[in-house]
């Protein structure tokens, strides 16, 4: 039980559960839209619009810099526990170039936080849709709403040069519209969680021997993936006759996907 415990606050307390949940909020946000689009129908009003884009706004932000502060405190981390430009570092800075060079939700997310801090918050838009779904006889079956968020990519490329390099500039005018955050957050947010995973052998060095249990913990469940629970025998009267409990504790199946996907990738490296 200790094994699992030490790799579950490992994973559940990192800096990717804080871009985790941004993600969530920036999700939740354009569905609040969305539904009182539908509750004021067409009492939308400019003034409603401009109040939901701040909000969008904020939330777009924090999930941008979400992206910072996990790069920076993995960093820090990693030079504090192996000293900087050492091999484990360096191994965890190849982990973030990679993911920037290869993924433009990544790419494009870091920089949108640079562009909104230094240049405008306006680079941030939300586009509102409704429209009537109709039969093939002209019927009115549903109303349909939308609420997406938006790079502005006009804004973005007005940057200070400085803040935005020429190549995303090059990446933001060859696209054919303003592109959709929220599958450029998605993407970003599954970098995260690759970047975290590979390198958390480098800034978890001493829960190599908790991995290796949960796997063989994992081999003991079998096939079985729900249901997973600890028990534990205490005694609550010594007198006889003797009252026993058996306190259990359920154990989530994603924390032994995640100790088998780590332990794995350790194991060929």
């Amino acid at each position: 039980m200790t094994a699992y415990n030490r790799v579950d606050r490992a994973i559940n307390r990192g800096l990717e559960i804080y871009a985790q949940e941004s993600l969530v909020q920036f999700e939740s946000r354009l569905a609040s839209i969305e539904n009182l689009m539908k509750e004021v129908y067409l009492g939308v009003t400019r003034a409603n619009a401009e109040y939901w884009q701040r909000s969008v706004i904020c939330s777009a932000l924090t999930f941008a810099a979400s992206l910072h502060i996990h790069q920076e405190r993995s960093m820090a981390q990693a030079k504090r526990l192996h000293g900087a430009e050492s091999d484990e570092w360096l191994r965890l800075k190849r982990l973030f170039n990679r993911e920037y060079d290869s993924y433009a939700g990544y790419r494009l997310t870091y920089r949108l936080r640079n562009v909104m801090i230094h240049h405008s918050v306006e680079c941030v838009g939300l586009h509102l849709s409704a429209q009537e779904e109709r039969s093939s006889g002209g019927i009115v079956l549903a109303d349909r709403y939308s609420a997406t968020a938006r790079l502005v990519r006009e804004q973005c490329v007005a940057t200070d040069k400085k803040y935005l390099s020429a190549a995303i500039r090059k990446e933001l005018v060859a696209m054919d519209d303003d592109p959709d955050l929220l599958p450029l957050f998605r993407d970003a947010l599954a970098s995260i969680h690759r970047i975290s995973r590979d390198g958390f052998g480098i800034l978890n060095p001493d829960l190599d021997a908790d991995l290796a249990r949960l796997c063989d913990l994992d081999l003991l469940f079998g096939d079985r993936i729900e249901g997973r629970a600890l028990a534990r025998m205490v005694l609550l009267d010594a007198t006889p006759p003797r009252r026993l409990s058996m306190p259990h504790t359920v154990l989530n199946p994603e924390i032994f996907l995640y100790a088998k996907e780590v332990y794995g990738l350790k194991q060929t490296s």
